[in-house]
């Protein structure tokens, strides 16, 4: 039984890795669908507002995507497959920043909230201390 097991283990992983191996190159991607690709992924970043969040890699993303555009024919393929992994992970990184923040917000709720019933706490001590 645990051979069986193992053997199915074995070939699924197998077919997982050359499913994966044989996905389409970047030869494969013509010049507008790099392009159509590119700006979809700056604008997913604008829509966390990675411009604002994290400036200089966006910046960076932009450099790459203008170079793309100045470049010609297939050419610009690369710089704006090179643009769009930068404006994706200044997303990713404009997203992470954003759920810090919200952590620290929740927690500084937390504690505000905290130390506003422990001073109701002790008013009402002193209250029913003085009567």
């Amino acid at each position: 039984m645990r051979k069986v097991i193992l053997f199915l283990f074995v070939a699924a992983g197998a077919a997982f890795f050359f499913s994966c191996a044989s996905g389409p190159s970047a030869e494969a991607v013509t010049l507008e669908a790099a392009q159509d690709r590119a700006q979809a992924a700056m604008e997913k970043a604008k829509s966390v507002k990675a411009d604002v969040a994290v400036k200089t890699d966006f910046a960076g993303a932009m450099t790459v995507y203008d170079e793309a555009k100045a470049a010609s024919g297939d050419a610009a393929i690369p710089k704006y497959l090179e643009a769009e992994g930068r404006f994706l992970a200044a997303h990713d990184l404009a997203v992470t920043k954003r759920e810090e923040a919200n952590k620290q917000l929740n927690k500084a709720r937390s504690d505000i909230k905290a130390v506003e019933d422990e001073a109701e706490m002790l008013q009402k001590e002193q209250q029913g201390g003085a009567q």
